[in-house]
């Protein structure tokens, strides 16, 4: 009886082993690829977010429901079935108002009317803004390290850790950063944090940390 019972739990975890999908895929707009989009696994912890080049990877299983979010663009969703690979473009058809970008360096801007919105989408090349000087080092993290690196020397650097619900849950200091500082999230539970950064007072780009595989 033992071994039987033994037998029903092995084959169990086997067919929820395989249930499991490590998807990956690229989204985009119509023009180029998309960097910091959100990717959660609905009703669920595990979560990504795009690269530099759009690319990401999560692992999911079939009838798993993709939530793919960007500020500016609709929310994206897709039922997982056997496909390991999703390419994804999101739609920036979006009631706007105005849209105030500001930046520096060449740019390529590409004006559209929706439902009676002008709004302008700039490409940016040779970018020179503080808003971009910050990278985040692997993401996702399994064992919540991350390396920031902010491509400057900085007296202070202050992070402010937020949950998705926008609490802020921890502030941490740094002194004399020569360019990149490890940041120990490891006593966070797996999910996906908003990391604001502050250097020498001056707010840069907003990333998003998710822990897990």
């Amino acid at each position: 009886m033992k071994h039987t019972v033994l037998f029903l739990l092995i084959l169990t975890f086997s067919f929820s082993v395989e249930a499991q999908l490590k998807i990956s895929g690229i989204i985009s707009d119509e023009i180029e690829l998309l960097r910091d989009v959100n990717i959660i696994v609905k009703s669920t912890s595990r979560g990504a977010v795009t690269n530099d080049d759009g690319y990401f990877e999560i692992v999911a299983k079939k009838g798993d429901t993709l939530s793919m979010s960007f500020i500016g663009y609709k929310t994206q969703e897709v039922i997982v079935s056997n496909q390991k690979k999703i390419n994804i473009i999101l739609d920036s058809n979006v009631e706007l108002d105005e849209v105030v970008i500001n930046a520096f360096g060449s740019t390529r801007c590409v004006q559209r009317l929706y439902c009676g919105f002008s709004v302008t989408h700039v490409n940016y090349y040779n970018f020179k803004s503080d808003q971009r000087k910050a990278t985040l080092f692997p993401n996702p993290s399994a064992n919540g390290l991350f390396k920031l690196s902010l491509l400057n020397d900085y007296r202070k650097v202050q992070i402010r850790v937020s949950n998705m619900s926008g609490q802020l849950i921890k502030t941490i200091n740094y002194q004399n950063v020569v360019e990149k500082v490890i940041m120990d999230m490891s006593q966070f539970p797996t999910g996906i944090y908003i990391i604001n950064i502050i250097a020498d007072g001056k707010q840069l780009d907003t990333k998003k940390a998710v822990i897990g595989s």
